[in-house]
């Protein structure tokens, strides 16, 4: 079994999460098998998928940089921790790269149903 993602520790630099530490009772960071995120709309989101959708597909990082936080002139910083289950290491995303990737992350948001899902609108095929 490969790693899989266990805790948020912090998010500085990107998008709303100018400097994200998880100080605020009520999450302790710790991710379970699957997590559903809901939130007001301009909360935060849709960055934090692109978070994610970039620590397990390399070719989401130039996206994830786009999401830089408007006049923040600190390094972008990301750090995660990852579990096999015996022992943990550090995600660390650095502004350019992360130091390992995690596969079979999904993040079912808005971008993935455009992607992945098909609608069928029988009415305009004129069927109905």
């Amino acid at each position: 079994m490969g790693a899989i993602l266990h805790k948020l520790i912090s998010i500085h630099g990107i998008g709303k999460f100018c400097k994200y530490d998880l100080v605020k009772p009520g999450w302790n960071g710790i991710f379970s098998d699957c997590n559903a995120i809901y939130a007001d709309n301009g909360s935060g989101k849709t960055t934090f998928t692109q978070i994610l959708k970039s620590l397990s597909k390399e070719s989401d990082i130039k996206t994830l940089q786009k999401r830089k936080s408007f006049d923040y002139s600190e390094d972008v910083l990301i750090d995660m921790l990852a579990s096999n289950g015996s022992s943990f290491r550090t995600l660390r995303f650095n502004g350019r790269k992360w130091n390992q990737y995690l596969c079979d992350i999904i993040a079912f948001d808005s971008y993935f149903v455009e992607d992945n899902v098909y609608v069928i609108d029988l009415e305009d095929a004129g069927a109905v």
